[in-house]
């Protein structure tokens, strides 16, 4: 069982609120997702947490999965908006920010140090179901092309500034999949930080990551069952 034992503000108590209870495979995934797209903060003493992915890739994710997600882990209707080059929610919360920083352990502001909380890492259901979690947001599926007269080669990609979870990446993974690892400098946000990047190439490691880990994106889905159906990749990313 969690510790549930934090504040509802009116608000909360307003929108029908409620916690999880114990940690399970969605809750698991929820923690990927924030993970990757998440963002939690405290503004203007309240906290806000927002989600956000790519406008027009992720739409159907947003749209279906991940509301109904939320309404099943919080018993809350998200209001997803569609901006320019995003789309995604904000919600102010107490009751969801403690929840997600002082049970979960999630941090707040920049995420360079965030990790898998260790509770997650007990059972390999729950290190899956947030893996998948973290794949559909902040990873990648995309195919290169070795020659003309062979099918697309797959890569699933992951590009992070986390050190801590990219170790916790590679501990996890390694047993399963062969991977590369590499890293570089880049300026962010008017510093400069550590850019990992875990690449787990080839047909036996896709096939294996679908039947092991999966994906709830329809963009993932997609183009994994495009690429199995005809060889190749409808596009190249």
């Amino acid at each position: 069982m969690l510790n549930t034992s934090v504040t509802f503000s009116k608000a909360d108590i307003r929108k029908g609120l409620r916690l999880p209870q114990k940690l399970s495979p969605n809750l698991a995934e929820e923690i990927g997702i924030h993970i990757g797209d998440g963002s939690l903060n405290i503004y203007k003493g309240r906290y806000l947490y927002s989600l956000r992915g790519h406008s027009k890739d992720d739409e159907n994710y947003y749209l279906n999965f991940i509301k109904n997600l939320y309404k099943n882990l919080f018993g809350i209707d998200i209001q997803i908006r569609k901006w320019p080059d995003v789309i995604g929610f904000q919600i102010s919360s107490v009751g969801i920010g403690e929840f997600k920083h002082q049970c979960l352990g999630l941090p707040l502001g920049h995420k360079i140090n965030i990790k898998i909380p260790d509770a997650v890492l007990k059972r390999r259901n729950l290190i899956s179901a947030c893996i998948r979690g973290i794949f559909d947001t902040d990873g990648s599926l995309s195919f290169e092309r070795k020659s003309r007269d062979k099918p697309y080669y797959p890569r699933i990609i992951f590009s992070n500034t986390s050190k801590k979870l990219t170790k916790q990446l590679i501990f996890l993974l390694k047993e399963d999949f062969h991977f590369n690892l590499s890293s570089w400098e880049v300026h962010y946000e008017n510093n400069w930080n550590t850019l990992y990047r875990v690449c787990i190439r080839g047909e036996k490691n896709l096939e294996k990551w679908f039947k092991m880990i999966g994906s709830n994106n329809p963009k993932n889905i997609f183009k994994y069952h495009y690429w199995k159906n005809h060889g190749y990749a409808l596009v190249a990313q």
